[in-house]
């Protein structure tokens, strides 16, 4: 019996150890189980909070798409869209007035855009263009009118000198025939070469027949030098009796009026762009504040009156020489001045360099 039990003790002790290896086998799949729906509790949870957060952050996303599409459009608007209703506006405004410069309106469009800056500047060219050709279109007219009221018949005209000369040359009165001469071929060259580029040669024959018919008038009071290069006389080319009122202005109002012999000094000099002469005297000289006037009156784009003019003792040819060089030529050709009193005058005549192959730049500044 004793041997019996101790024969099973041993399976007691196995059916304990079995009795725990069922109990876990029995609990694990449970366990294991419930670790499992736990996982996937917190997988789930995992995935909608993951979930959750990627729309809050697609939200943001299409929010500041959103704010950035209505910026650009305000942005778009105010530089863009707006100016353009703006210039619409502005050039309706444009169109009803006369003179921009009168109207407060001008004020307000310089603060506006760029745009708009940009479109007034043009505009504001055009009607300087517009107002140059009709500057230009005037003076025309009005030398077409003068023309016609003092148009003698060339012909009767240089019959008639011819025939002075000739009377002269029969009584042996010289001096005559040499001044009649020399009036028949300026008017000669001033009738039958208006409107023509002659060469600096020519032109300087023209002085040199205007010099003589003064020196007779004057008795000799003053002297005539050129001192203009050999090589230039017959390679440029200059407007046709350009030189004369210059130098007649600076008989006018500076040697006329010289107590004593004076002198007149005809210069020149060819830069690359430019043909410089210069007509020199020293006579009585300018003064101070007619020589302001003239100075600001050679560079203003209107014309002279005569009544102004003469208040300063100042010769008009020579702003209209210099607003018709401009007109022709370009602003930066023209006439300066420079003068002391007391000491002399200078006149500065500058053209363009226009050589006699050269056949680009026609007519004249009279035209």
């Amino acid at each position: 019996m004793k041997n019996i039990k101790k024969k099973f003790m041993p399976g007691k002790l196995n059916s304990s150890g079995v009795m725990l290896a069922a109990a876990v086998n029995l609990l694990l799949p449970s366990f294991l189980c419930l670790i499992g729906k736990e996982i996937a509790d917190f997988q789930i949870i995992n995935n909608y909070i993951e979930e959750t957060s990627i729309g809050y952050y697609q939200k943001i996303v299409f929010l500041c798409l959103g704010l950035s599409i209505v910026i650009l459009g305000v942005i778009d608007y105010i530089f863009l869209i707006k100016p353009v209703f703006h210039l619409e506006s502005t050039v309706e405004e444009y169109k009803t007035l006369t003179r921009m410069e009168d109207s407060a309106v001008y004020e307000k469009y310089l603060a506006d855009s760029s745009i708009e800056r940009m479109f007034l500047e043009m505009l504001e060219e055009q009607k300087f263009i517009q107002q140059q050709n009709q500057i230009a279109e005037n003076q025309r007219q009005e030398t077409e009118l003068l023309a016609l009221q003092t148009q003698i018949n060339p012909h009767f005209l240089y019959n008639t000198l011819d025939s002075i000369r000739g009377l002269a040359l029969i009584h042996d009165v010289e001096e005559i025939a040499a001044m009649t001469e020399a009036l028949s071929r300026l008017f000669r060259n001033m009738i039958a070469k208006d409107g023509k580029l002659l060469t600096l040669r020519e032109e300087l024959e023209n002085v040199e027949n205007y010099m003589l018919i003064q020196e007779f008038r004057f008795q000799g009071r003053f002297a005539y030098i050129c001192e203009v290069e050999k090589s230039l006389l017959d390679r440029y080319q200059i407007p046709n009796l350009i030189l004369q009122p210059i130098v007649e202005n600076a008989i006018m109002h500076g040697l006329e009026n010289k107590n004593g012999r004076g002198h007149l000094v005809i210069s020149g000099y060819v830069t690359e762009k430019r043909l410089v002469l210069n007509v020199t005297d020293d006579g009585v000289g300018i003064e101070e504040e007619a020589l302001e006037y003239l100075k600001k009156r050679l560079k203003s784009k209107e014309r002279s009156s005569p009544r102004e003019a003469a208040k300063f003792h100042t010769g008009i040819a020579l702003i209209n020489i210099s607003q018709r060089i401009k007109l022709r030529f370009g602003e930066i050709y023209g006439i300066a001045i420079e003068s002391t009193p007391g000491v002399g005058t200078t006149t500065e005549l500058i053209l363009p360099c226009i050589e006699v192959e050269d056949r680009q730049v026609k007519g004249s500044i009279y035209e």
